[in-house]
């Protein structure tokens, strides 16, 4: 996950502009010009660097998994049907 002080129209630009939109999705909308972005690992490094290139403002996030990734959500209401989880 990747800490970004930009826009969410900025930051989109720039996830299409590398090709990741599938890999990555903004998963946080903290304010106008604050949000975090969750995804895939290499795809998340690859944003932080082009962020960084461009001169916004991001930090990656130290956390264990991207639970606010669409990816791992479908995983968790599959596990949440399996196992009756409420």
């Amino acid at each position: 996950m990747v800490a970004v002080a930009a826009r969410a129209e900025a930051i989109i630009e720039t996830i299409q502009s590398l090709g990741i939109q599938t890999c990555v999705e903004i998963a946080v909308y903290n304010g106008s010009n604050s949000h975090v972005v969750s995804g895939a690992k290499d795809a998340i490094n690859a944003l932080y660097t082009k962020l960084k290139d461009e001169g916004i403002r991001c930090s990656i996030l130290k956390v264990d998994q991207g639970n606010f990734h669409q990816t791992i959500i479908s995983v968790e209401v599959s596990f949440g049907v399996i196992f009756r989880v409420s």
